[in-house]
């Protein structure tokens, strides 16, 4: 399984406002109470959808599935990406970028610009990364397991 359905209830509340939200969400709730973990550096707790339920929403309404687990990932304007290939485990994946974005994302044999408001959703154990390279605007990415 692998498609990108775009999503009309966040496309609808995705404004300077909700991007401040999610980016203060992931700087409140870091991914690991570990100083030096393995994750990117502003990447939130995987209860994003416990917080913010818009995404619990669209998710449900619109792509069929429950959450297990939904993070956001944000790069700053002007700051580095930096290539982490990974794959989140068994179970269905999904992302969106809420930011129009300058780059990729990468899977092993393939690579994927989405636009924002997109879910791109895909079976497990699938390698992915970032691109790495500078971002000309904030990039702000939300991530899960389904």
């Amino acid at each position: 399984m692998f498609f990108i359905k775009q999503s009309e209830i966040i496309k609808k509340i995705n404004n300077q406002k909700f991007r401040k939200k999610i980016i203060n969400y992931t700087l409140q709730n870091r991914c690991c109470l570990q100083i030096n973990c393995n994750h990117p550096k502003h990447q939130s707790n995987a209860n994003l959808h416990l917080s913010i339920d818009i995404f619990k929403q669209s998710i449900l309404k619109e792509l069929n599935f429950n959450i297990k687990k939904l993070w956001s990932f944000w790069v700053p304007k002007g700051s580095k990406t930096l290539e982490s290939w990974h794959q989140h485990g068994e179970c269905i994946s999904c992302l969106m970028y809420l930011t129009e974005n300058d780059l990729i994302t990468k899977f092993e044999n393939f690579e994927i610009k989405l636009k924002p408001n997109n879910w791109l959703v895909w079976d497990e154990n699938l390698l992915h990364t970032p691109e790495e390279g500078i971002v000309e605007k904030d990039r702000l990415v939300i991530a899960g397991t389904l």
